[in-house]
């Protein structure tokens, strides 16, 4: 079989990749056209399509982490009838050569870009699991997606009381925060610190949620249907319905740990967004299962994650 491979360029591909998606995956995930479209035209983002004799047979999106040089395939999708046929096998190759040109060392399967659908390969897609075991990349843990029904949520009490034990104060970000608080990321949580200056970028000031004593001890991130800047959160809101939100991004300064301020911020955020009419909450790409579940989040989706070096 003679497979070409270019790149996408046109409107017409657009819809075709849509198109693709939709039949292959969509069942299992379905994602709107606006979700869709921000993955392919992401200024990082590039996407290759296979054809054969002229027609789209399936494609890979890339994106480039320019600050760390790291890349990540953010999704390979064949149309039914050419899977089995090495279509796929032919784009990573292809994806893997275009990331070595750019000096790329290390590959991420799923995220490791700017934005992502999913933080690795999802675990019920076995088909996807083999694949990508097949052609070279080697799982080494697991991660998950988390679901908290906010309909449902209240604050414990042993929760309340550490509040009160370390005497702490909780409030939302206003644009005069903005210093203080993107200093806190850069000391603490440089790789977040781009998404807390999206949120202020965006005006979405309210979004941000932080822990307080004489200083900023800890930081969060919120995202509901009203947020201006909504990155990956409300993705899968086609499964999760629309009045989904959710929260993420959560640190608390080395110094400040081991006090219960994490798990009060995450109370707090959840108290919050409850207030805004969220009713499920979505935690992204964590391994803190047992944590989490102390405030009733439960495993949503599970991830096969995966890195390669490029030699």
């Amino acid at each position: 079989m003679d497979i070409n491979i270019r790149k996408l360029k046109t409107t017409s591909d657009e819809k075709k990749a849509i198109k693709i998606y939709r039949e292959s995956l969509g069942a299992k995930w379905p994602l709107d056209t606006v979700t869709f479209h921000n993955i392919l035209k992401n200024r990082y983002s590039t996407t290759y399509l296979a054809t054969v004799r002229d027609s789209i047979a399936g494609y890979a999106i890339t994106q480039k982490n320019l600050s760390e040089k790291n890349g990540s395939l953010v999704l390979i999708c064949i149309l039914k009838r050419f899977q089995g046929k090495r279509i796929g096998t032919k784009l990573v190759e292809h994806c893997l050569k275009e990331f070595r040109k750019q000096s790329v060392r290390k590959i991420q399967v799923g995220a490791g870009g700017e934005i992502y659908l999913w933080p690795g390969v999802p675990d019920n897609l076995p088909q996807a699991v083999s694949f990508f075991k097949s052609v070279g990349f080697e799982y080494s843990e697991t991660s998950f997606d988390l679901i908290g029904n906010l309909s449902e949520y209240s604050t414990p009490d042993w929760a309340r009381k550490r509040i009160e034990l370390n005497n702490l104060k909780f409030r939302t970000a206003t644009k005069t925060d903005s210093k203080e608080i993107l200093n806190f990321e850069k000391e603490n949580f440089p790789g977040w610190a781009n998404s807390f200056r999206t949120k202020f970028d965006n005006m979405d000031h309210s979004d941000i949620l932080f822990a307080y004593d004489k200083e900023i001890l800890g930081t969060v991130l919120l995202t509901d249907q009203n947020s201006n800047f909504q990155g990956t959160t409300l993705t899968w809101n086609k499964i999760l319905g629309e009045n989904m939100g959710g929260f993420g991004a959560l640190g608390v300064a080395e110094k400040a740990r081991e006090k219960g301020i994490g798990m009060t911020l995450a109370a707090k955020a959840s108290e919050i967004l409850k207030q805004r009419g969220v009713e499920n909450c979505f935690l992204g790409w964590t391994w803190l299962v047992d944590w989490y579940a102390k405030l009733r989040f439960k495993v949503w989706q599970e991830y096969k994650m995966s890195w390669k070096k490029l030699t």
